[in-house]
């Protein structure tokens, strides 16, 4: 089954976003809740204010229609609302009556229909605010939520819903926005998100494309009545990257393939390469998908596509979604190949809903391998020569026995049949033989091992060989991993310290409490070791495989590794800054002065670089094994990378998070922007996750 089913219901967050609409017009808002799944039928209340003078619940403005209508998410559900009679505050109840029916997934659950007044301003302002929310769980239990949330309509003519161009128009320039940002192509602005995350999930991908295309031409963006038990979905989904060879400077032509042409309108995919090897250069739609909006956007080692329609397919069997065109380096070795890694893939239906939601996904990768070309048949003029004085001897023999009869047959058949039999059977077997053999064998072994060579420093809650992008939330002790966990773990006073201390080479979440010296790593130990006046320092310090517990004492240079080594190296002026500088796959002590710019790496190096306005963000940026020093001044956004770069990315409201988000054995440059919780990672993504109280637990 698919993660979302195994998901488990932790601090629900119920939240509407801001939204905007013209002088008597109807309006959409939104109410969300991520983490949604686990709230069952036994029940659900939700009640919150509304300003009177600027928003009337579409119920009382016109006699007969629906204030709340329920989305896929919440479909189930029997919903009742004080619509019709409400003074301020809405309140919305739901339930079922029918057993385990269970909510799975998350975004928004009601769009609450309100009609603007006819007497209002451009900018003026109303807000909601939660007065109530409560959720159950199967066994009736009420389900923590947190609905701290306070959302604003405002009176405005662009950026309204769908409107993510900000022309104040509806139409198809609205779609291709939404697809250039679902592809990375345009990072969006605060309006843009507001207008076009449709479906309430935090990001603009081909679900909200599906939407957005769907209210172009009139169509719903909720489904219509119907029992959950009549909702009949494939079971499962298999995406398959087809494999390739070519010889160097050809182009090839890559299926991605899905064995069950059904049931979803969007597709999202990325996928990874080695651009040692090969480069994407386009993607084409199939017979499939003809009717699709495609866009694409390629990066240094990736390719991001988008694809989505109004409505679900209902083709039978398999076929092809999307072909992908790479070119193969010229200078690349026969034998040479690249692993095509579905780094980034999602399938969606046509209200907006994740197919994973009710349907097992799976996806395969594939590989390019680069083959000697087949040499042209230059044996055939050999044999010729040879072949050709045997026939004339033969009518030579016998010329006066048969000179009619036998003149035709002989040379005919004896000419023929050497020449074609010798040149077609040598060539023909040794060129198919070799390049089929070789590549299946080589590429299905080596990728497998790929998750087991990452560098130890990064933080990889999966195992699969790649930073993810992570939030730690100190006033609920959320820790949130995109598209891996949702879980709580730790407080508002504690330090966040993942790390590998069991050495399977997924990253275990921990905290450390500086009040008590606690380090409680999940599902691993509880240990006591350092206090208050301490910074944690987790790694490798001796090279077995496993994070060691470790903290610096500014006040007096003290590192003390537990089990490994106690030592005194820097001062109460320093910034402790251990990494992996040697090579080695040991973690080394470290200190950054920012008075003077010292980096003081014990038993490696000594340099100055840098100053008192940076911020330190060492790591392996050219995938030589070993971390270099490196500087971001957020004042101007530079990033100096010694010896290895200068570059500009982000600014003065960013944290710097450098790590190997695609897998490729280097770190990448990037930002989180906590007021929109935004990720920009150079080169590989922009995605929205987490806010302004989260702290990056992401390395």
């Amino acid at each position: 089954m698919s993660n979302y089913v195994y998901a488990t219901a932790g601090m629900i967050v119920a939240w509407m976003p801001d939204y905007r609409g013209l002088p008597d017009s109807i309006v959409t808002l939104l109410v969300n809740a991520n983490n949604a799944t686990g709230i069952d039928a036994y029940g659900l209340d939700v009640q919150f204010t509304y300003d009177t003078d600027i928003l009337l619940p579409l119920a009382q403005w016109c006699s007969g229609s629906e204030t709340v209508e329920k989305t896929a998410l919440a479909e189930a559900f029997i919903i009742s609302d004080n619509g019709p009679e409400s003074t301020g505050q809405l309140k919305i109840t739901g339930f079922n009556a029918e057993t385990g029916i269970t909510i799975v997934g998350e975004g928004h659950l009601f769009d609450i229909k309100f009609h603007v007044s006819e007497f209002v301003e451009l900018s003026d302002i109303g807000s909601h605010i939660f007065t109530i929310v409560k959720f159950k769980n199967s066994d009736a239990e009420d389900l923590p939520v947190d609905y701290t949330d306070t959302a604003y309509f405002t009176v405005a003519p662009n950026y309204m819903r769908g409107d993510v161009n900000g022309d104040g128009e509806l139409d198809s320039a609205d779609a291709i926005k939404a697809s250039q940002i679902a592809t990375g192509e345009i990072i969006p602005e605060p309006e843009q998100m507001m207008a076009g995350d449709i479906n309430g999930d935090g990001i603009i991908d081909s679900a909200d494309v599906i939407l957005i295309m769907r209210l172009i031409v009139g169509l719903p963006v909720n489904p219509e009545e119907r029992s959950a038990s009549l909702k009949t979905l494939a079971e499962s989904y298999t995406v398959t990257v087809e494999d390739g060879t070519g010889s160097p400077g050809e182009s090839v032509l890559i299926p991605v393939r899905i064995d069950n042409a059904s049931d979803f309108a969007g597709v999202d995919l990325r996928l990874n390469y080695d651009p040692s090897v090969i480069t994407a250069t386009g993607a084409e739609k199939t017979t499939l998908t003809a009717g699709f909006n495609l866009d694409y956007n390629i990066g240094a080692s990736w390719i991001d596509i988008s694809l989505a329609d109004t409505d679900n397919l209902s083709a039978d069997g398999p076929a092809d979604l999307v072909n992908v065109e790479f070119q193969i380096d010229a200078g690349a070795g026969s034998g040479e190949w690249s692993l095509l890694n579905l780094a980034a893939k999602k399938l969606s239906r046509q209200f907006g809903e994740d197919v994973s939601w009710d349907s097992e996904v799976n996806f395969v990768n594939g590989i390019i391998e680069v083959i000697t070309p087949t040499p042209p048949p230059t044996p055939t003029p050999s044999p010729t020569p040879s072949v050709t004085p045997s026939p004339t001897s033969s009518p030579t023999a016998q010329p006066t026995v048969q000179p009619t009869a036998q003149p035709t047959a002989q040379p005919t058949a004896q000419p023929t049949a050497q020449p074609t039999a010798q040149p077609t059977a040598q060539p023909t077997a040794q060129p198919t033989a070799q390049p089929t053999a070789q590549p299946t064998a080589q590429p299905t072994a080596q990728p497998i091992v790929s998750p087991s060579a990452a560098p130890p420093w990064i933080y990889d809650y999966d195992g699969d060989g790649t930073s993810d992008i992570g939030i730690y939330r100190p006033g609920s002790g959320l820790w949130a991993i995109r598209g891996v966990t949702r879980v709580y773990f730790g407080g508002e006073d504690d330090e966040t310290v993942p790390g590998d201390y069991d050495g399977d080479r997924t990253t275990d979440i921990g905290i450390f409490r500086p009040d008590s010296g606690l380090w409680a790593l999940r599902g691993v130990s509880r240990v006591y070791f350092g206090g208050a006046a301490d910074f944690p320092q987790p790694g490798d310090y001796d090279g077995d495989g496993t994070a060691d517990v470790g903290i610096f004492r500014y006040t007096s240079g003290l590192w003390a590794i537990r089990g490994v080594t106690r030592t005194y190296f820097g001062g109460s002026a320093d910034e402790p800054v251990p990494g992996y500088y040697a090579g080695d796959g040991i973690k080394g002590i470290g200190i950054f002065r920012p008075t003077s710019g010292l980096w003081a790496i014990r038993s490696v190096s000594r340099v100055y670089f840098g100053g008192s306005l940076d911020d330190t963000v060492p790591g392996d940026y050219n995938g030589d094994g070993s971390w270099e020093i490196g500087i971001f001044r957020p004042a101007s956004g530079l990033w100096a990378i010694r010896g290895v770069t200068r570059v500009y990315f982000g600014g003065s409201v960013d944290l710097p998070v450098p790590a190997d988000y695609d897998g490729l054995g280097y770190d990448e440059i990037g930002i989180f922007r906590s007021t929109s919780g935004l990720w920009a990672i150079q080169g590989v993504t922009r995605a929205y996750f987490g806010g302004s109280s989260d702290i990056p637990v992401t390395r």
